[in-house]
Formats: C-alpha cells, sequence, structure tokens
C-alpha cells in the first residue's frame, strides 16, 4: 500500500498550504487560461486531501474509516469507504416501514448522506426523512 505524506501540521504550514491551493486555483484566471476558475481542469483539487487515481484512493480508504467525524477533511472524502446510496438503503422486498426508518438513519447517521439525497432516492420529501431520522426509536 502507498504511505501517504505525513506532515506535522503547524499553523504557518497550514495557511502555506491554503494559499498554495487559492494560487492554483485562481492563477488560471490570472493568466488567461480559463474564464472562471472552475474552467480550469486543476480547480477541483481545492480543498482535497487526496488527489490521484481511483487505484490510490481505494487504497487510501482504510485510513478514513473511524475519521468521520473530523471536519478538517472534506466530507466527500471523509466518508469515501462508504457504500453507495443504494446499498445503504437495501431494504427486504416486503419490509416494513421501520425496516425502512432504520435503514435511513443508518444511511444519514453512519455514512453522511444528506436528508435530500436520501429523499430523491426514495421518493420522498427531505423534511419526511427528517422526521423519520429525529423520531425516537
Amino acid at each position: 500500500m502507498a504511505r501517504p505524506l505525513r506532515i506535522a501540521y503547524s499553523g504557518a504550514i497550514y495557511h502555506y498550504l491554503l494559499e498554495l491551493c487559492r494560487y492554483v486555483v485562481l492563477n488560471s484566471v490570472r493568466a488567461g487560461i480559463a474564464a472562471i476558475p472552475e474552467a480550469y481542469p486543476w480547480s477541483k483539487v481545492q480543498g482535497q486531501i487526496f488527489i490521484g487515481s481511483a487505484k490510490f484512493m481505494e487504497e487510501m480508504k482504510p485510513l478514513l474509516e473511524g475519521k468521520e467525524a473530523l471536519q478538517e477533511v472534506p466530507k466527500v472524502q471523509r466518508f469515501a469507504h462508504r457504500p453507495d446510496l443504494k446499498t445503504a438503503l437495501s431494504l427486504k422486498s416486503g419490509g416494513d416501514k421501520e425496516e425502512r426508518n432504520k435503514a435511513i438513519r443508518g444511511a444519514y447517521f453512519k455514512h453522511g448522506y444528506p436528508l435530500k439525497e436520501i429523499g430523491r432516492h426514495l421518493g420522498l420529501h427531505y423534511t419526511t426523512i427528517s422526521k423519520i431520522i429525529n423520531c425516537n426509536e
């Protein structure tokens, strides 16, 4: 398995890296390469902690397990190891509402899926999903 670069983050290093990311994203506009930052391919690296191939990401997924609460890591990468929503919400045919509600709570709390995404997948309004999640078991 590839080893990630480990740096002892101090305030100065953090601010330097932040400025470096801003430079990479905004320099394309300043140099006239792109009209807006989003049009430049490297703009998608903003806020990323892992940059690499899909194989590299697969190798790094074990490092993210148990780190879902870290706000410093972008949400999309904190939950990179989660199952897709269809799998997270998989229900046995003929399952009851309580089984469905339990799967919804798991998708929200354990896997970090947003209310709207869960609702869209199930054909329910996000406020209905919110009520299910906030309901006492």
